[in-house]
């Protein structure tokens, strides 16, 4: 079975590369805009769902992957930040708390007619970090483009105190939710 990876995320190729996927890489035109109304698992499904469509049309016997991840604290959705002042009251604001990864999922062959949406939730808690400490962490860059200024599987993962659920999830990817629905929908196993 071939796959279309719909996203330029260079931290999902790396887990379909580890995967051995048979895939390419192709970056949907999707404008990710989030409505504050909807719940964030509604949101980072109804963004998967949209770019994967959107690749879908242009490659309709392939299946397309498609994610998008959403940071969550106390009912507020973190996007990814625009500068170094946004990257630092993110990471103020998650410093020694709980809060939520929501990753939506989308599969789609639309030869087949299957269009498959789903999430999966982390929870993840920050140790009490040192302002000096969120400010290091900054000026490594890894905070921009990550939704929630940081990265998990990179520096940022030494803010992080502990993690309940999917670390891929938390990455941009959650590989057992991938697995179950390639199983349940295309009878493809990853392992």
């Amino acid at each position: 079975m071939s796959f279309v990876l719909a996203s330029k995320s260079s931290r999902r190729k790396e887990i379909l590369d580890m995967l051995s996927f048979d895939y390419r890489q192709e970056s949907s035109d999707v404008n990710e805009i989030i409505d504050s109304l909807l719940k964030p698992e509604i949101n980072a499904m109804s963004i998967a769902f949209q770019k994967a469509f959107s690749v879908g049309k242009k490659y309709e016997n392939k299946t397309i992957i498609a994610a998008d991840t959403i940071v969550t604290i106390d009912n507020k959705i973190l996007g990814k930040p625009k500068n170094e002042i946004e990257a630092i009251e993110m990471l103020k604001l998650l410093n020694n708390k709980r809060h939520f990864v929501y990753t939506g999922l989308a599969l789609i062959n639309l030869n087949q007619g299957i269009k498959i949406v789903d999430y999966e939730k982390t929870e993840v808690v920050f140790k009490n970090n040192s302002i000096k400490t969120l400010e290091a962490y900054i000026k490594t860059k890894e905070p921009f483009g990550k939704a929630g200024a940081y990265a998990i599987q990179g520096k940022g993962g030494l803010l992080v105190d502990y993690f309940i659920g999917s670390f891929f999830n938390v990455i941009g990817l959650p590989i057992d939710t991938l697995n179950t629905n390639l199983i349940k929908y295309f009878d493809y196993r990853i392992l």
